[in-house]
């Protein structure tokens, strides 16, 4: 027996989707830090300095006082510091001495005075007093061991204390050294040859003939500064 034909209705398979247009996607927004606020700016730290006190009229005005002395004025009190060849501040020997004086410094340069500083003192002290002189004043500079010589000018040749001349002082000075034995008596008639009114000697001897002494610079007032490691002495007249 035959079967009948079945017919079978057959649906055409569905027509594939078209793609669907994709939205773009949306951008995250990056996670950001909020901005911190800036730092306050910080009030700079002033260093508070003390008002300087000012000095009294009275005092003021003793320091301004001119020093008028017609001879030799003795600073006591003075002190040096070993190895300070011219120091600042250190006092001078004697005042201001009266414009057209001559006065002749003569300096023990022999080996005793190295000791202790003594040597750096007396030539210290030496600039300070030459420093304090009127340009009016004139003056000689005698350096001795054994022998003695002028230290700048020739013999006869006092110098007035202008600031230039006392520099060449300074100077010559500073190259001096301490050694051998010292010859008093000679240094103080090389002294003589200037023809000063006043002839200081810068020694740490503690025996000079004081006769001896007198009797070469005869007429001529001669002191004698005392060196010692604390400093120069007032100075004594001979007698």
């Amino acid at each position: 027996m035959s079967l009948p034909d079945v017919v079978m209705n057959v649906e055409p398979p569905p027509e594939p989707l078209a793609a669907l247009p994709m939205a773009p996607a949306k951008p995250q927004a990056a996670e950001t830090t909020p901005p911190s606020s800036p730092p306050e700016p910080s009030t700079p730290q002033v260093a508070v300095r003390p008002t300087p006190q000012l000095l009294s009229p009275e005092i003021t005005a003793r320091i301004r006082l001119p020093v008028t002395q017609s001879s030799l004025t003795i600073d006591t009190g003075v002190h040096q510091v070993a190895g300070a060849v011219v120091a600042a501040g250190v006092p001078a020997i004697h005042g201001a001495l009266n414009p057209h004086q001559t006065v002749v410094y003569v300096l023990d340069c022999s080996g005793s005075m190295g000791a202790s500083g003594k040597f750096d003192a007396a030539r210290s002290a030496l600039v300070s007093t030459l420093k304090a002189q009127p340009p009016g004043v004139r003056f000689g500079v005698v350096v001795y061991t054994g022998t003695a010589s002028p230290l700048l000018a020739g013999s006869g040749n006092a110098l007035p204390a202008t600031e230039a001349n006392v520099r060449l002082a300074a100077d010559a000075l500073a190259k001096l050294d301490a050694r051998g034995k010292s010859n008093h008596g000679g240094a103080v008639r090389a002294a003589l040859a200037f023809r000063p009114d006043v002839i200081l000697l810068l020694t740490d001897a503690d025996d000079l003939n004081a006769a001896a002494l007198k009797a070469v610079a005869k007429s001529v007032t001669v002191c004698v500064g005392q060196v010692t490691a604390a400093g120069v002495q007032s100075p004594r007249e001979l007698k």
